[in-house]
């Protein structure tokens, strides 16, 4: 049901080591998602965006804190039981698109299918429909390499959601597309998660494609903070109004 929070985070913290030093990344963190959202995380590079994600998806682990996705809490999960949820509640689009060369369009859309053990036959009728869904169904026997960058995302966006996955991840999945392609792949990308009663969290540097979300999120110091973008200042405004000087532009 779409409105209904699928992704809760309470206390996330994650520091890293750099040297015999200690850098804090996420400050006890606390942020929701609902199904059916559209939500765009922005800050500058470094802030620990792509760390959030990591740790939503059950790649990373956090020191402290919890996560629960779908009623399911994830942290305190073996890494084995975190991959399997991954497999089934999770969908990736990443910025390089990470197909697998040697493998067809069909074939990449159908490997989330095969990797949760559904029936072959089964696989490629479903993976023909979801390349439907993004205009591709003709490049099915396609491999990657002919393929523009648009059309490689948008297998990208297929294979993320063919298995039907609760929660999509973004991470700067227009970064090397021109702006009329990543306008497409996005409008796309949302509309297929709302139909699904999924929600989208995307990491994102461009001001076009924040300002088409339902929320937008700024990361600043660890945490997490409401914000618009502000057209006639660069920067991002909080709840209060105020600028955030730091952030500057979308970097």
């Amino acid at each position: 049901m779409t409105g209904t929070t699928l992704v809760r985070l309470r206390g996330v913290t994650r520091d890293y080591r750099e040297g015999g030093r200690s850098r804090p990344v996420l400050a006890s963190l606390d942020a929701e998602f609902v199904r059916g959202e559209y939500a765009a995380v922005v800050g500058r590079s470094g802030c620990g965006k792509s760390t959030l994600l990591n740790l939503i998806s059950g790649i990373d682990r956090p020191d402290a804190g919890c996560i629960e996705i779908a009623g399911q809490l994830i942290t305190g999960t073996s890494e084995r039981e975190r991959t399997l949820f991954r497999r089934r509640q999770i969908g990736f689009v990443y910025q390089f698109f990470n197909l697998i060369p040697t493998l067809t369009v069909l074939e990449n859309v159908s490997l989330p299918l095969a990797l949760n053990g559904e029936d072959a036959g089964s696989t490629q009728a479903t993976a023909l429909r979801m390349l439907a869904e993004v205009g591709l169904a003709d490049r099915a026997d396609s491999f990657p390499d002919v393929l523009s960058g648009g059309e490689q995302q948008r297998v990208a966006v297929a294979r993320a959601l063919v298995h039907r996955p609760c929660l999509i991840l973004a991470d700067e999945p227009t970064g090397n597309l021109d702006a009329d392609s990543g306008g497409q792949v996005v409008s796309m990308l949302t509309r297929l998660v709302r139909e699904a009663g999924a929600a989208l969290i995307l990491v994102t540097h461009s001001e076009q494609l924040a300002a088409r979300a339902d929320r937008i999120l700024h990361m600043a110091q660890g945490r997490l903070h409401s914000a618009r973008w502000s057209e006639s200042r660069s920067g991002f405004l909080d709840r209060r109004g105020s600028i955030d000087r730091d952030s500057g532009a979308l970097e």
